[in-house]
């Protein structure tokens, strides 16, 4: 098994699957040096299955704009106490979003993701996370909603619906 980014497979020492940090360190780094298309007209299958005819390809965007879009959640966010990424789209935004975080326990924890086209990812991650944990309040974030995310989330970037 291994990460896909962009055209490239990453994997580890002797053909594992390399952390998701690792990744993601790989991913900013390719991305400044690479020109990638945010927005692309290409016919794919979405994470939740659906056949779309244009993506939206968040390896195109650079280590200052990743910085820039926590800084723009921030600034619309109520405080929260940790951020927590959904694989693998979510995991640099929490990265930068902890930088933000409180720490307090009184704080919602926030759960995020890049890209958000039914909500079912946020559903099912919620749902996964809390399996085997005591519930704590939460709140969500994602950089583009393609449709109407679950009353929890809030869009930096919304598509019309």
């Amino acid at each position: 098994m291994a990460f896909k980014i962009g055209s490239e497979t990453v994997v580890g020492d002797e053909g594992t699957v390399v952390a998701a940090t690792e990744v993601t360190k790989y991913a900013w780094h390719h991305a400044e040096s690479m020109e990638i298309d945010l927005f692309q007209s290409v016919e794919f299958t979405s994470h939740s299955g659906l056949d779309l005819n244009w993506k939206i390809e968040m390896d195109a965007l650079n280590a200052n704009e990743w910085n820039t879009i926590a800084k723009m959640i921030v600034e619309y966010s109520s405080p929260f106490s940790e951020a927590i990424g959904i694989p693998s789209g979510g995991v640099k935004l929490a990265e930068l979003l902890n930088e933000y975080a409180t720490k307090d326990p009184a704080h919602p924890i926030c759960i995020v993701d890049d890209v958000l086209t039914t909500g079912k990812s946020f559903e099912y991650f919620l749902d996964q996370y809390f399996r085997n944990r005591n519930p704590a309040p939460y709140m969500g974030w994602v950089v583009f909603a393609r449709n109407q995310p679950p009353k929890w989330v809030k869009a930096l970037f919304q598509m019309p619906f």
